[in-house]
Formats: structure tokens, sequence, C-alpha cells
């Protein structure tokens, strides 16, 4: 095995994915893309073509955490806020593109099928390549691998389906609610609020979305009323709990973050870490052992390899 496949393999084991990057070739733009999301999360791998190599990493990084924290892009979805606040869309890559384009990839999968999507950039005004009106300064810079070929590069006039393609983010109505955070004495948390999607519920309470960071006593999936003010909106109580469990886990390194995920996605939790690397945000789901979980957490702060909080235990019981 070379050395480049040992580090893919590596990687994947450690991260659960590796990051490829391809050179700008006179008929191809540069482009960036994943191996391992499929074998490690059942989830498509990611590439994205035609932007500076440090966006299109942050880009698929950012991505790839939210894979690992349970998020799911679907072929043929528009997601919000994926790149500096606009949509990107999602389209699945023919399976006649991986010879030309994902070789290392059919090299690590071996036999294994695996699937990519592509991810699609928009223009400054939120257009798509298959939009008449997209930025003719952005076109050319990503190929349309949606359709089925092997050597011609097809642009996105072709004949396409991408009518289907939806939004999802608007499709789900999430709105940020604010709740303000109380301070100890040594001033953590460092911020005086946060702000976490919820979902509008037929009554007018509110469900949270997205697994807390700073605010205690709060779990993704529990319903709160809020307080509206112009067009923000503050948390006021909470309703009803969902049974779910928030832990906290600050580490000294990145590294050790994506080990503390992978472990935890395995158990069956739900983890976020896009805020800050070295801090993963937990959600205990209630079918869960609540204890089992913690005790694997407690003996990693034990032996100093990171420090914990329980920020919300649903039940007093554990």
């Amino acid at each position: 095995m070379s050395e480049r496949a040992n580090r893919i393999e590596q990687d994947v084991r450690t991260y659960g994915y590796h990051l490829v990057s391809v050179l700008e070739e006179e008929r191809l733009p540069p482009f960036l893309y994943t191996i391992g999301l499929e074998l490690s999360y059942q989830h498509p791998d990611l590439v994205v073509f035609g932007l500076e190599y440090p966006v299109m990493g942050e880009l698929l990084e950012q991505l790839a955490r939210r894979v690992k924290s349970g998020d799911r892009f679907e072929g043929g979805g528009s997601y919000e806020g994926i790149l500096e606040e606009l949509p990107c869309a999602f389209l699945d890559v023919h399976p006649t593109r991986f010879r030309e384009h994902f070789g290392m990839a059919q090299s690590f999968y071996r036999s294994r099928r695996f699937r990519v999507l592509q991810v699609v950039w928009p223009d400054e005004e939120g257009r798509f390549p298959w939009s008449a009106v997209f930025d003719r300064d952005f076109r050319g810079m990503q190929p349309n691998l949606h359709v089925a070929g092997e050597e011609e590069l097809l642009d996105w006039d072709a004949d396409v389906d991408t009518d289907h393609v939806q939004v999802i983010g608007a499709e789900r109505e999430l709105v940020k609610v604010t709740f303000f955070l109380a301070r100890d004495e040594d001033g953590y948390p460092p911020y005086e609020r946060e702000n976490l999607w919820a979902a509008p519920l037929p009554e007018g309470a509110f469900r949270i979305e997205s697994i807390p960071y700073y605010v205690r006593g709060i779990s993704k999936g529990d319903v709160i009323d809020v307080a509206k003010q112009g067009a923000r909106r503050f948390a006021k109580r909470l309703v009803a709990a969902s049974g779910n469990s928030t832990l906290r886990i600050w580490t000294d390194d990145p590294e050790t973050s994506q080990l503390v995920m992978t472990e935890l996605l395995q158990r069956g939790c739900e983890c976020d870490n896009a805020h800050d690397p070295k801090l993963v945000a937990v959600n205990v789901l209630a079918e869960l052992d609540y204890r089992e979980i913690l005790e694997w957490v407690a003996a990693g702060a034990r032996e100093d390899r990171w420090d914990f909080e329980e920020a919300c235990t649903a039940r007093e019981d554990q």
C-alpha cells in the first residue's frame, strides 16, 4: 500500500474522512472531495469545484462536521446558510464520472459501492449555474457532473433536470431563539446570549432543533415558550422536556474532539463542534443509556484527556 493510501486509511479511521485536492487543469477547474463519509456515516462523499482551496476545504469540513452530527444532505436539495449565508445545492454525481474524477476514492472503496454529491455554489445573488442570469464571471468554474458522461464536461445549459431542486432550509421554517446566559465568577460562558435554531409548532411553542453550546437546562428536542420583540424571539420557559440530555466536552485539540465525536456518534448520540473545534456539544437521546455514556465521558476526564459538563440532565434518577 502506498504512503498516500496509508494516509487516507488512517484519516478515515481517525477522523471519519480524508480530503483530496486536485489541481486545476486546462479543461478542468480545481476541486476538492472527501473520501470516507460513505464508509463512516453511510452518507455520500462530497465534491466542490472552482473556489480557492482554503474556501473549498473550509466548506467541506463544515459539511463533514454536520454529517458527523447527524445531518443528511440529499441530491436535489438546496440548503440555506452553507456558504457565508448563501445556499448551496446538492446534486448526485453520475457514476460514469467517477473514474475520471475520483480515482483515489475508487481505490479506497475497491469493490464497495459509494456515492458522491456535488456541492454547487451560487453567485453573490444566490443564483445557481443553471439560471439564465447566473453571473457570467463564474461560468465554467463548476462542471456539470450530474449527467452521464466520461470525458465531455457539460455546461449547465445542457438538458439537466434541476427543476426539482428545493430549498430545504426554507421548508423546515427554522427560526432563531435567543437565550440569555448567566455568567459565573470566572466570566464563563464567554457570551451574554446564545441563539438556537427552533421549529415553530402549531400551538405557538417552539421545538429546539440545535444542540446548545452554552445554555444550561435545555436540550435539543425540548419545547419552549418565547416572547417576541419585533423580529426577534427570546426564550421564556420550558414547556415540555424531550427526555434528551446535553453534555459538553472541552478538549485540548481538534483531533481529540474528532475522536470523541466518532465514539459518541457510534454510541448513538448527536454531536456538534462547528462553533469551536475544541468544544463538542452532545445530545444524548432519551432512548440511550445516559449513565453508560456519562461513565465513558467521565473516564476520559479522569485520565485528563478532556473536561466535561452535564449541561442538562433529563431525568433526576440519572
